[in-house]
């Protein structure tokens, strides 16, 4: 497998930040990605499912904390 720089197109997940903070600025960087290499972004309901592939522990963390928080 080939490995290469992401250049300015590194995602860091911030745990600091939302799941949706972070889907949003993932979100950006992907399309200006596959726009900058002559790709067709992909659509948001794309877009949500692969970052949820990709991020699904984080996914998984927001919903026991959002059960945590409004029902608990």
């Amino acid at each position: 497998m080939i490995m290469t720089d992401a250049g300015p197109y590194k995602f860091t997940y911030n745990d600091n930040e939302s799941y949706d903070s972070n889907f949003s600025v993932w979100s950006q960087l992907n399309t200006e990605e596959r726009i900058a290499f002559n790709e067709e972004p992909y659509s948001r309901e794309e877009q949500e499912k692969l970052f949820s592939k990709l991020f699904s522990n984080k996914a998984w963390l927001r919903v026991i904390f959002c059960y945590t928080i409004c029902i608990g």
